[in-house]
């Protein structure tokens, strides 16, 4: 399934946020949503995510999403085992055996760290664990607000190798305000966010 905007526009307080939006996303094929603070970059994953309406045109959008915000989820005195077992409980109604856990921190490349505090866990790292846990629920649609905030440039490698590893068969938007994306391939899409306005290039 593909996720679509038609003629979507976002008014906050008067100011229009966004401004008749059109685009697809199609599974398989990374999005990466660039643009100025203020542009609307979170707005629009949270249109895309259900959480803001629109105040003319239609979205649509697969049922099974998961969304990473900018803010840190996990909790910090637990391990990244213990945090993906909280998840899944809480979310899915799942028992996440420490084997199925182990797993998806290894597509992350961070399965060594299954039984660390997530409090002495680098920044680079406890992102990784997130995008571990966005990967619980199998999700069509993954959307992803500034991942690597903060990061140096090697942690900021590693957390752009795990969302492309995460991307074949799903819909991937990831918005961010870094200029270089070290993907291993250019089969991606950037989409340029300014005065409410969506431009492919």
């Amino acid at each position: 399934m593909t996720a679509r905007l038609e003629g979507v526009s976002v008014t906050f307080g008067g100011r229009n946020v966004l401004q008749d939006l059109n685009q697809e996303f199609t599974p398989g094929r990374p999005y990466v949503l660039r643009g100025p603070s203020g542009a609307g970059k979170t707005t629009l994953l949270n249109v895309l995510a259900g959480y803001v309406p629109v105040n003319s045109g239609k979205v649509t959008a697969p049922a099974s999403r998961a969304y990473l915000i900018q803010e840190d989820l996990l909790f910090s005195e637990l391990t990244a085992f213990e945090n993906l077992a909280i998840i899944a409980w809480a979310k899915l109604n799942q028992v996440l055996t420490r084997s199925q856990g182990l797993a998806h921190l290894d597509e992350l490349h961070v399965g060594s760290l299954v039984d660390t505090k997530v409090a002495t866990l680098s920044g680079g790292e406890r992102r990784r664990v997130e995008l571990a846990a966005l990967r619980l629920s199998e999700p069509e649609l993954i959307l992803v607000d500034e991942p690597t905030a903060n990061l140096d440039v090697d942690n900021r490698r590693r957390v752009y190798e795990g969302l492309w590893n995460m991307h074949p068969g799903r819909i991937l938007v990831v918005a961010t305000h870094d200029a270089e994306i070290p993907w291993p391939s250019p089969d991606w899409t950037r989409l340029d966010l300014e005065d409410g306005r969506l431009r492919v290039s």
